[in-house]
Formats: structure tokens, C-alpha cells, sequence
């Protein structure tokens, strides 16, 4: 579509800035940030990459992700047979550690 209009998701930039920060000041200095704040300059629409739906371009918005740099949750992956063509057995573990959980509610108070 961009090479036709220049509109769609290729006419922007896509990823606007990013932040690196730390959740307790006391951090700052001695240890890597705690989280990355990333902004976007546009919505992701329901179907952001489906170009013939034309209803999301004309929106305008932005948004924020928030992401912990060092997480302490850990999940797995483990094969599920020895057949190279069946999928493995994936278990994230997302935010079992509880610390994970307060840097990313501390990343939103940022």
C-alpha cells in the first residue's frame, strides 16, 4: 500500500522512543533498569496488518508496552516426543515470580 499512497503502517515510523528505567532510585548507578518503556505513535487496529480493511488508518493514538529487563520467572520448553515434526511442550511461566509482577505495576505508576 505504501508504495502506491504512501499511507498504511509503512508510512510511520512505527516505534517513536524507548526508556530505560529503574523502579527503585536507590538502583540507579549500580545495577541495569529494572524496565523498558517502548512508545509507539500509532493503534493497533483489530487487523492492523490486514491493508484492504481501511477503517483503522485514520485513527490517531499511541501506545505504551512496558517490559521488565530482567525477569526471575522462569518456564520451560521440553520436547514432547522424538518425532522432530511434533511440538514441543511450552510452558512460559509468566509473572510466577512475584517480583516480576511489582516491577511491571511499578513500570505503570512510572
Amino acid at each position: 500500500m505504501y508504495d502506491y499512497l504512501k499511507t498504511g503502517p509503512l508510512a510511520q515510523t512505527g516505534l517513536d522512543g524507548s526508556a530505560f528505567l529503574h523502579i527503585d532510585k536507590a538502583k540507579i548507578g549500580k545495577s541495569a533498569p529494572d524496565i523498558q518503556i517502548i512508545f509507539f505513535n500509532f493503534l493497533f487496529g483489530e487487523n492492523f496488518l490486514n491493508f484492504e480493511d481501511k477503517k483503522d488508518f485514520n485513527r490517531h493514538g499511541f501506545v505504551t508496552d512496558i517490559y521488565t529487563t530482567w525477569p526471575k520467572s522462569r518456564g520451560s520448553i521440553k520436547l514432547r516426543s522424538a518425532d522432530p515434526f511434533d511440538y514441543p511442550l511450552i510452558h512460559a511461566n509468566y509473572y510466577s515470580n512475584y517480583e516480576d509482577i511489582k516491577t511491571v505495576l511499578g513500570g505503570i505508576r512510572v
